[in-house]
């Protein structure tokens, strides 16, 4: 559905993608900035070179500027687009259903859920995808620069980043659910305001006025109730995401703050690594809420290609096997395409051990009891990242510093790999079509 609706407009979505790209990593820059200025400018108390720094410093903050905008712009063009183009097909579809349907569900009730529902997938399409691109970038630039940095410190803040990450799934899956109740309330209370307005001289020739009052009432409370719950998780999770702050910046102050005393880190360095644990958390908040909402979006299962589902597993894994064999060749790692295929099966074997019985437990739970679930999911692929990076460690005989340097490059190298597919496949695909066009438009001028 989503590649669906974003097909037209393919060439603006990867315009927006590269500069979504381009400004968070300019973001993640910034603090590297401030650590030349400490050191060198303070520490040493010396300006030479301050204008080429100046210059630097607004010329990146000059495209950056340009960059946000034009993204931005896209953004919102998409967005619009496909509100529009799914609003005209929806519209064109109720025109065809019969008369039974609009008997068996009222006329506010189908308006307030079309214009919601077009209204959630045009910002799914369109802001969720940024917000993925924005979260994904900054994430990526901040842990190989810190990794760089230092990979003693970066360690000790990978294993705090990981459980903000599952912390902040576990409140995401909550709000998702109850901001969805509220959604669907919200259309039923529209459906009896506009039944009350236009339905109302029947109403009060009926002398229903009265009954009709309290449904509305019955309903206006169910709607508050689940507003509070959701203002209730929200507040747990603000609590949470500050507390997790506080611990990260406090780690990084103690632990940073040792080097420095040590000798082994300057005080620039120690201000790019508290810049980089504060920053992370909302990128992270966002990115989990948006791989949430996407991932709890209901399916028509009628519509779901096996084969598809299959790729979606298999392409990820052999672009890493891929990915991560060709950057440690070049980095002296001792495992082979074979050794690199055979690890990472290994690794994700933890995988399906614990989801097949996961699965089978998620018919029988409630839905309130649903936290276990998502507990023993998240704990399997903890438990295979731990795996890969302990496999690829030991085949490429590397220290744990540059074999988690290395894994983040090889990330960076599977998303390399993939844009370069889509190009590829996207300059295929336009090709066939400039063929097709002229194959028709001959058998046109012929017959």
């Amino acid at each position: 559905m989503m590649l669906t609706v974003s097909k037209p407009y393919r060439r603006d979505m990867i315009l927006m993608i590269v500069l979504g790209s381009f400004t968070t990593s300019c973001d993640s820059l910034f603090p590297l900035f401030n650590r030349y200025a400490i050191d060198n400018y303070v520490g040493r108390q010396t300006l030479d070179g301050l204008t080429v720094f100046i210059l630097l410093y607004l010329a990146l903050l000059i495209l950056q500027t340009l960059a946000t905008y034009i993204s931005t712009k896209r953004c919102g063009k998409i967005e619009v687009s496909v509100n529009r183009d799914l609003r005209n097909n929806a519209f064109t579809h109720l025109q065809s259903l019969s008369l039974s349907y609009f008997n068996r569900n009222s006329i506010g009730s189908v308006h307030s859920r079309v214009m919601s529902d077009t209204s959630k997938i045009g910002e799914t399409v369109a802001w969720r995808l940024m917000d993925i691109v924005w979260s994904s970038a900054y994430l990526v630039s901040v842990l190989v620069n810190m990794a760089l940095i230092s990979p003693p410190l970066f360690a000790v803040i990978a294993v705090m980043i990981v459980l903000a990450g599952i912390m902040t799934a576990l409140f995401q899956r909550k709000l998702i659910a109850v901001n969805r109740l509220i959604r669907k309330q919200n259309s039923v209370l529209t459906g009896h305001m506009n039944e009350m307005i236009t339905g109302i001289r029947a109403i009060k020739s009926m002398a229903v006025e009265e009954k009709t009052e309290k449904r509305y009432l019955d309903e206006t409370e169910k709607m508050r109730s689940l507003s509070v719950r959701s203002g209730h998780i929200s507040a747990m999770f603000g609590a949470a995401i500050s507390t997790v702050g506080s611990l990260v910046l406090a780690v990084v102050l103690w632990q940073g703050g040792r080097l420095t005393l040590q000798g082994a880190m300057q005080i620039g360095t120690l201000s790019v690594f508290m810049s980089y644990a504060v920053g992370m958390l909302w990128p992270i908040q966002s990115l989990v809420t948006t791989l949430t909402q996407l991932a709890t979006i209901r399916v028509n299962w009628e519509r779901i290609n096996i084969f598809m589902q299959v790729m979606g597993i298999l392409m990820p894994f052999l672009i890493w096997v891929l990915s991560n064999w060709a950057l440690t060749t070049l980095f002296d790692g001792k495992g082979n395409l074979k050794n690199v295929y055979i690890a990472s099966c290994y690794a994700i074997a933890p995988y399906p051990i614990v989801m097949i019985p996961n699965t089978f437990l998620s018919n029988i739970l409630a839905a309130d009891e649903s936290t276990f679930y998502v507990f023993f999911y998240y704990l399997s692929l903890a438990w295979c990242v731990i795996l890969m990076v302990v496999g690829m460690s030991q085949i490429h005989e590397y220290k744990m510093g540059k074999n988690l340097l290395c894994i983040l490059f090889s990330i960076v190298g599977m998303a390399v790999i993939i844009f370069i597919l889509l190009l590829f496949f996207s300059l295929i695909s336009d090709g066939i079509a400039y063929f097709y066009s002229l194959y028709k438009e001959i058998i046109f001028r012929l017959y």
